[in-house]
């Protein structure tokens, strides 16, 4: 009868709630104590001890309590352990592990588990008790109470009490000494929105990502995503998102839709959501809410920039190339693109803004804009900003503004260079280089680069000043090398080196750059101990051998060398010393000497480099005691050994022996010699009936399965246990070593139940209830009667039986072993459930053969209800026009998951605009997946805007029970059309042109029904750099227009010269009265008009000839650029001189085609006072355009050169001799050296003592061009003379062909006076004599001949002839 009490006593203490919650740990889906997963205790990180002794955490005394009972010896326990899965509100265990010391044996003892602090709960209240019954002297029992740590809680130290209650061998009750720890929850489950991506828009629907974290400290199943409150105007398209298995620290970033009306303010704003999830006991939880703030912007995104480039500098004009993407969706046309520039340092030419035009614009296109730019002088190379509006129509014919966006423009800064990695060998008395790196920093690539070096103090002096770079592009980097020589007297310390870069630019300039300093060491003479090599076998944790090669750097040799080896940090060390020397008798110079040192690195040691100072103290050549520079070097440890065990496997159950598995490897980076493997069981419920394995040599990398067997005593809890393995064995150098503790986890199952679930079957639907079946078995041994089945909702989301509760029963009255039964459950799924797994408890109550009253540990299964009925509406078209009726077609579409009957399809509106003329369709049935398609009537009132309009649809139905549903709001959006345009440009001509102006002609037609009357067409400039008319905008006047009918209007534009091959936008606006007088609305519509580029025109070949003081002509070939032709043209010529005064300064062309060479001449004279040298003159071609409008070019400059004066006559001396004291003629030659004849030449000539004239006129009527002739002049010279040359001065006075009586230039000739004949021998005239003497003799020969034939008589006559001539004349 006892025993039946105290068995009654248990059961109502287990049945408790407290105890339930600690049984939920052992079922599976299938068969309940066959999981072998995790209980849900602590897995080694909780605050308790497994040995009883304090830790510092779990303030449990260990005392022995006293009885109060006088008339026996009190029993004294022991706290042994004390182990806790408790959480800030949650419901948890606390076990605690007594040991029962004596002095005997206890009956009905019952443990006493008590809270003094109402934020910690024991069961439901402050307290709570376990009974243990029979409990024997040194017997250790382990009892489990059901703890709560409210909401209020925090994870600190709370204190617990535990007292044993218990009947002593005497009969008497008592109650031992109380046994006081302390316990620390873990702080609450915590979750945290991490981050939000993207960004909504007003008047669209948009997604963000939303990053959520599970902040921990556990892991949660089942967990959802929940969005709380948005803001005004901002509906969740998808309010739950499911996370699953959100582990501690996981981070899952979720996609979650929302639709933002237009009339939402683009801000941010504050969202709120929550996560709902089930903790490891199934309890559902709300995380409460997280706030995280999400921006709205105003409307969509249109034109994005894409890319910018420029090659604008400060204070000069270049190009800003543009490119635009359309990002958004449709198709943009009539789109006018304004650039505005936000700062006054920057400008589109000289305007402010400019604007371009594109007709059509594709969704994902790019366009690229050159636009002309200019940046004052005073400007800074920063980032100018530019903001770009585009105005544009869309797809429904609404004309929109894009949001700005904005682009900097930065012009190119000054050339600059760098010198980087700047290091030598420069030593004090040495000779050494100086290497580096000098990179060309841009903006541009330069020519003919060239790297200079300058000395930075005496002493230190370059071998050679200057590297040659060559082409140095813009990036591009260049090594250079520098010799230097290093005085004695330089003191070593860090010098600063000057370098500069000189160059040539693209504008073919020589530049030098601005300093370039850099720094590098100059080193004392030469060090005497060098380190050649260090080799190293130490490890993290262990000794090895520090191998270091020095050698004799210098030129002597050292003798009695003391090197001392000092490591400079903790953690390492050579033996047990931070430092150590060696001994080297004789060093020769150059002479490598190798030190082989033990070390050791400690076990906090990292694999970094450890530095090592070497100190050498020697005697040199001369005796004398020195000391070498200090050297370093490094010593890097290998990694600590190390071991990791894998691939973990066991089959352990509670009361059985079993073992565990696993892999052991050696991860190195050494090998372990005669290893052996050890395990250390996690308490002392666990027993390894081996505990070593032999694992012999195990080489780095190697690997070794392992099996140890292990027996699990009937007092062990299952649950996740952790193992520690620990690796022994001997290092390189022999020691015995012991690897660090490697832990693994096994799992530890319960014993074996005694239900087992075979099936579920279920039909619960969201939003439905629905019936559960399970098949179940009884598996044990032993018949059961009045047995209950009990199925449990763990989270409450889902509700089992009529009521709507947690719990529902089912009896089963008696069951035999083996015997299979099915029982049926009625299960609702609320609709705002989603259609995942939720977690129920199934247990059962029965008596046994013995007539106790029993219940099973629980079954956990998982219920997944079917999704709620949905339903689609799909290609909902409709041609909605303003002021039209039209039908709303589509076909509903019912997804499921199960059949309905009596659908119907109901339409309802969001705005007065759209007006449904019915408002329901029935369909009929519709099976899963089937499709029907609907047909509604809707109405667009006149007076509404032509914009989208969101159509709304509810789908009513007959569920499988003959219950009446409806669907949730199915939304679709449809476009409306404006009405029809009643004017319609049918052609459009345009002859623009940049610098100019042109015309703009366009044809209009009636496009409408009826006649209109009194038409106002009016265009309007949409940028600021057209002109139309005289103004920004101009009308015409049309009468009236028949339907159909068409007329052509023009307008005036004009475009700066800057704005060629460029697409500018115009509004055309109508307004007109319809045939009942009424005005009607503007029409508008925008137009892209291009204009070619500006008129231009160019000389060459400008040439003279011109020359001072005379008429000449200048030539010039005039080029027509294009890029039309022009007629009627001519050329004017001005100069910038007054000496230059041009005769006639037009020169015609006519037409002049594009492309075409003409060439121009003007006489142009060139006055006497006018100097040599090149003039500077200019052209301007004026032509009559395609319009017929007379237009002049801009000035056309060039330069023609104006020789000296050319003399008019050139006079060269042919007989200018005069004896001294004689007189003479002397002759000139002339020649005429101009390129006129000359008339009346009246030559005059000037003689000054000792020379005169009479004669000092000469007159030519006519010289012609290069003729030449003789002028005469009788000249006396004095007697008293000297002779030499002498000056003879002669100038013209003549007649130019235009009749213009002109006076030369004097000219000066010499004239010879010269000694007269007669001193020394008169050759000339002794030759005359004897000429004459020899005629005379030839004719005396003669006649004696003649004589001789005429006989006497002639010579009688002859005679008296003779006597004749010899007498005088009277």
């Amino acid at each position: 009868m006892r025993r039946v009490l105290v068995l009654a006593l248990v059961v109502s203490l287990v049945s408790a709630p407290a105890a339930l919650a600690t049984a939920s740990t052992t079922a599976a889906s299938v068969s309940a104590g066959t999981d072998g997963g995790d209980d849900g205790y602590d897995d080694g990180d909780d605050d308790h001890d497994h040995d009883g002794d304090d830790d510092g955490d779990d303030d449990h005394d260990g005392g022995n309590g006293r009885d109060t009972d006088e008339t026996a010896e009190t029993a004294r326990f022991r706290l042994v352990d004390v182990d806790r899965d408790l959480q800030v509100g949650e419901n948890g265990t606390v076990s605690v592990k007594l040991e029962n010391e004596g002095p005997g044996d206890l009956t009905d003892a019952t443990v006493v588990l008590q809270s003094s602090n109402p934020e910690i709960r024991v069961g439901t209240g402050p307290n709570g008790s376990r009974f243990v019954g029979d409990w024997e002297d040194g017997e250790k029992q382990r009892v489990e109470f059901g703890v709560t740590a409210t909401a209020a809680a925090r994870s600190q130290k709370y204190p617990l009490t535990v007292t044993v209650r218990y009947t002593n061998p005497s009969g008497n009750a008592t109650r031992s000494a109380p046994l006081s720890f302390g316990i620390r929850p873990e702080r609450a489950q915590r979750f945290s929105i991490d981050d939000v991506d993207g960004s909504l828009r007003a008047g669209d629907d948009g997604d963000i990502e939303v990053t959520v974290e599970n902040d921990g400290p556990r892991d949660v199943e089942n967990a959802v995503l929940v969005v709380r409150e948005t803001a005004a105007g901002v509906t969740a398209l998808k309010s739950e998102v499911a996370l699953g298995e959100f582990d501690d620290d996981e981070s899952e970033t979720v996609e979650l839709p929302f639709r933002v009306a237009r009339t939402a303010k683009p801000t941010k704003r504050q969202f709120e959501f929550t996560v709902l999830y089930t903790t490891a006991d199934g309890n559902r939880r709300d995380s409460g809410p997280l706030f995280a703030r999400v921006k709205i912007r105003d409307r969509q995104d249109v034109v994005a920039v894409e890319d910018v480039d420029s090659d604008a500098q400060v204070g000069a004009r270049g190009t800003v190339e543009v490119t635009l993407e359309n990002e958004g969706d449709d198709e943009l046309t009539d789109a006018r693109v304004t650039f505005s520039s936000l700062d006054p340092g920057f400008r589109f030419g000289t305007a402010r803004n400019t604007s371009r035009f594109v007709a059509e614009w594709d969704a994902g296109e790019e366009r690229t804009f050159d636009l002309t730019a200019r940046f004052a002088n005073d400007t800074v190379t920063d980032e100018y900003p530019v903001s770009v509006t585009t105005r544009y129509t869309d797809e429904d014919g609404d004309e929109r503004v894009a949001d700005d966006v904005q682009f900097g423009v930065e012009p190119d800064d000054e050339q600059s260079f760098e010198v980087d990695d700047v290091e030598g060998d420069l030593r004090v008395g040495d000779d050494g280089t100086l290497e580096g790196t000098v990179e060309n920093d841009g903006p541009r690539d330069v020519e003919d680069a060239v790297l200079v070096v300058r000395s930075p103090e005496d002493g230190v002096t370059p071998l050679k000043t200057q590297v040659p770079l060559g082409d140095f592009e813009d990036g591009e980097s260049v090594d250079f090398e520098f010799p230097f020589r290093i005085a004695d007297t330089v003191e070593p310390t860090e010098r600063q080196f000057e370098f500069a870069v000189r160059y040539t630019n693209a504008e073919g300039e020589r530049r030098t750059s601005d300093p370039l300093f850099a720094t590098a060491s100059i080193r004392e003479e030469v060090d005497v101990v060098e380190v050649v090599d260090v080799d190293s076998n130490a490890q993290v944790g262990d000794r090895g051998t520090v191998a270091v090669t020095l050698v004799n750097d210098g030129e002597e040799d050292l003798t009695d060398a003391r090197v001392t080896f000092t490591a400079t940090d903790r953690a390492f060390r050579f033996g047990n010393a931070s430092n150590t020397s060696r001994f080297v008798p004789e060093w020769d110079a150059g002479e490598e000497r190798t030190f082989d040192l033990t070390a050791r690195f400690g076990a906090d040691a990292a694999t970094d480099e450890y530095p090592v100072l070497v100190t050498t103290r020697y005697t040199d050549e001369d005796g004398d005691t020195e000391v070498a520079d200090d050297v370093q070097f490094g010593v890097t440890p290998e990694a600590e050994q190390r071991f990791d065990v894998d691939a973990r496997a066991a089959n352990l159950r509670v009361g059985r022996d079993g073992s565990i598995k696993g892999v052991v490897e050696n991860d190195g980076p050494q090998g372990a010699n005669s290893a052996v493997l050890r395990v250390i069981t996690p308490n002392e419920d666990i027993v390894a009936l081996e505990s070593e394995y032999v694992l012999g040599n195990f080489d780095s990398g190697d690997r070794a399965f392992f099996q140890f067997p292990i027996r699990v005593l009937d007092s062990a809890r299952p649950g996740r246990k952790q193992f520690e393995f620990v690796v022994e064995y001997r290092n390189q150098d022999g020691d015995v070593v012991e690897s660090k503790r490697l832990p693994a986890r096994y799992d530890v199952v319960a014993e074996a139940g005694q239900f087992q679930i075979l099936d579920v079957d279920t039909d619960v639907q969201v939003g439905e209830d629905g019936t559960v079946a399970l098949r179940m078995r009884n598996v044990g041994t032993e018949d059961i009667t009045n047995a209950v089945v009990q199925l449990e909702s763990v989270s409450g989301d889902l509700t089992v039986g009529a009521a709507g509760g947690r719990n529902g029963s089912r009896a089963v009255g008696r069951w035999d072993a083996g015997e299979r039964r099915t029982v049926r459950f009625q299960v609702s799924a609320p609709t705002d459930a989603a259609p995942q797994e939720y977690p129920f408890d199934v247990r059962v109550a029965y008596e046994d053969e013995d007539g106790d009253r029993q219940r099973s540990d629980p079954i956990a299964l998982a219920l997944t209800p079917a999704p709620e009925q949905a339903f689609a509406v799909r290609d909902v078209t409709g041609d909605l026009e303003v002021g039209a009726e039209r039908d709303l077609t589509g076909r509903v579409v019912n997804d499921g998951p199960r059949d309905v009957e009596d659908v119907v399809v109901e339409v309802t509106s969001t705005t007065e605009s759209l007006v449904p003329q019915e408002t329901e369709y029935a369909v009929g049935n519709l099976s899963a997946d089937e499709a029907a398609e609907f047909r509604l009537p809707v109405r667009i009132p006149s007076d509404a805007e032509a914009i989208p309009r969101q159509v709304q649809f509810v789908v009513r139905y007959t569920n499988a029970d003959g219950d009446r549903r409806e669907s949730k709001r199915l939304s679709s959006r449809l476009s409306v059309d404006r009405e029809r345009e009643t004017f319609r440009v049918v052609a459009l001509r345009e002859s623009v042109q940049a610098g100019d102006d042109g015309n703009v002609t366009l044809t209009l037609e009636n496009a409408g029904t009826t006649r209109v009357r009194q038409v106002l067409v009016s265009l309007r400039s949409q940028s600021g750099e057209l002109d139309v008319g005289d103004a920004a905008n101009a009308s015409r006047f049309v009468d009236e227009l028949r339907p159909g009918e068409r007329r052509t209007v023009s307008f005036r534009v004009a475009a700066p010269e800057d704005a060629g091959s460029q697409r500018f936008p115009l509004r055309l606006r109508v307004d007109y009265e319809d045939r009942t007088g009424d005005s009607q609305p503007a029409e508008t519509r925008l137009l892209g008009v291009t204009t070619t580029p500006e008129q231009s025109f160019t000389v060459v070949n400008v040439s003279g000839p011109l020359r001072v003081g005379a008429e000449g002509t200048v030539r010039a070939s005039i080029r027509n650029r294009g890029p039309l032709a022009v007629s009627d043209a001519f050329v004017t010529l001005s100069v910038g001189s007054e000496n230059l005064k041009v005769q006639e300064n037009e020169s015609a062309i006519g037409r002049f085609r594009a492309g075409e060479t003409a060439t121009v001449s003007f006489p142009v004279e060139v006055l006497d006072e006018t100097e040599p040298g090149d003039r500077r003159v200019s052209f301007v071609v004026e032509y009559t355009n395609a319009e017929d409008e007379a237009r002049q070019s801009d000035s056309l400059p060039g330069f023609v050169a104006v020789d000296g004066r050319r003399p008019v006559f050139v006079v060269r001396a042919a007989n200018t001799s005069v004896d001294v004291g004689e007189s003479d003629v002397i002759t000139l030659v002339v020649t005429n050296n101009v390129d006129v004849p000359l008339t009346d030449v009246d030559a005059k000539v000037f003689v000054n003592d000792p020379l005169s004239t009479d004669d000092d006129q000469a007159f030519v009527g006519r010289i012609d061009p290069n003729e030449t002739v003789r002028l005469a002049f009788a000249m006396s010279a004095a007697g008293g003379a000297t002779p030499k040359d002498y000056p003879l001065s002669i100038d013209f006075q003549y007649q130019e062909p235009d009749e213009e009586t002109k006076l030369s230039d004097t000219y000066r000739v010499p004239v010879t006076v010269q000694e007269p004949a007669g001193d020394g021998i008169p050759w000339l005239l002794l030759l005359a004599l004897l000429a004459l003497l020899l005629v005379i003799a030839a004719a005396v020969v003669r006649y004696r001949r003649r004589r001789r034939v005429a006989g006497p008589d002639d010579e009688a006559v002859t005679e008296s002839a003779d006597d004749e001539s010899d007498t005088p004349a009277g």
